[in-house]
């Protein structure tokens, strides 16, 4: 519990502010970098970065619904690139994922936009308590350190740009702020991505015709909660394309559902 609230408190929503203090305090430097086409790129691919390797791959098609299987020290790596993408430890994520499928669009779902209202589906039931406690067990020690202080890492990413580049602004723009923005674009996807015609379970899933999630094969909403775990996506599929089919046929991966 106090890993959960720490995580609150510092990390997913609260980057948002931090960013914007940040932002004034080196007013001069993130107004020039602003107002420059090369800083907004760099943004995009961390956010790329953070949505397919962190969201995509890690939190999703590994640690919820197991649609690979990978070696100890490629966990790992998993494991912080999901604390990199800023939207809570991956024992939370997943479990609360689960439960979602259990309970799509009923009463108990947490964050159904058509039993919640949109604001809550979207922003707030990440920060309610009677959600924190719902987890998965991780079977490596030194991924549930990494679980235990998963909010630390945007930090420590945070540090090293600003004390590689000397610049505070910089920092913030290409560290701190994709981490900000992180899970407030998966939960805005999945809030767009239910409010469909509801099947015999009363699940909304539908497709979601957005670009970043076609490419992500995270469009096709309705048939993942037919085939959760399926590794290789409706769609381009990016994520399996150019990363886990590769390590597949490498030998790194294996059991790819």
């Amino acid at each position: 519990m106090l890993s959960w609230v720490l995580s609150r408190v510092f990390a997913c929503y609260a980057l948002v502010p931090f960013s914007a203090l940040f932002f004034y305090l080196d007013w001069d430097a993130s107004w020039a970098l602003a107002t420059q086409i090369w800083p907004w790129a760099l943004v995009i691919l961390q956010i790329a970065r953070h949505s397919a390797l962190g969201m995509t791959i890690g939190f999703h098609r590994y640690y919820s619904h197991h649609a690979f299987k990978a070696p100890r020290w490629l966990e790992f790596l998993i494991a912080y690139s999901c604390c990199a993408s800023n939207q809570g430890a991956m024992s939370w994520w997943a479990g609360t994922h689960r439960f979602h499928h259990v309970h799509c669009d009923d009463e108990l779902d947490p964050h159904s936009p058509v039993t919640h209202s949109i604001l809550y589906a979207w922003l707030g039931w990440g920060y309610d308590p009677k959600h924190a406690l719902r987890k998965i067990k991780l079977r490596l020690p030194e991924v549930r350190f990494l679980d235990d202080w998963c909010f630390v890492v945007p930090w420590l990413e945070f540090g090293l740009f600003w004390l590689f580049s000397g610049s505070l602004a910089f920092a913030t723009f290409i560290s701190l702020l994709p981490a900000a923005l992180s899970p407030i674009g998966t939960l805005f996807f999945n809030c767009m991505s239910h409010g469909g015609p509801p099947d015999e379970k009363g699940c909304t899933a539908r497709k979601y015709w957005q670009l970043s999630a076609i490419l992500l094969g995270e469009h096709d909403h309705k048939d993942h909660h037919i085939h959760p775990a399926k590794a290789h996506r409706p769609g381009p599929d990016l994520p399996y394309w150019l990363v886990l089919w590769p390590l597949a046929k490498l030998g790194v991966i294996h059991n790819l559902r």
